[in-house]
């Protein structure tokens, strides 16, 4: 029984969609998904790490939600603008 709740626990987590959260870290709001254990910043398609009109200098946190930071979306950053 408990091999059978493992098995439909993966295959749930395969089809479910994933969600997007946020957090603030030093009083930039974050947007993420959390994919295999990692947080992925703006991961989700079309969705932003950070909003557009955020200003100054940002460092990317290390974790969010208590999951490691390991990637970037593909829009993360879309609509940003500045020195890279």
């Amino acid at each position: 029984m408990k091999k059978k709740r493992m098995m439909l626990a993966a295959m749930l987590a395969a089809v479910l969609p994933l969600v997007a959260a946020t957090e603030v870290v030093d009083g930039i709001t974050w947007t993420y998904i959390v994919s295999g254990g990692e947080a992925v910043v703006g991961g989700s398609y079309g969705s932003q790490a950070v909003s557009a009109s955020t200003t100054g200098a940002i460092t990317i946190p290390s974790t969010l939600g208590g999951y490691p930071v390991t990637s970037i979306g593909y829009y993360a950053f879309y609509g940003c603008s500045g020195p890279m």
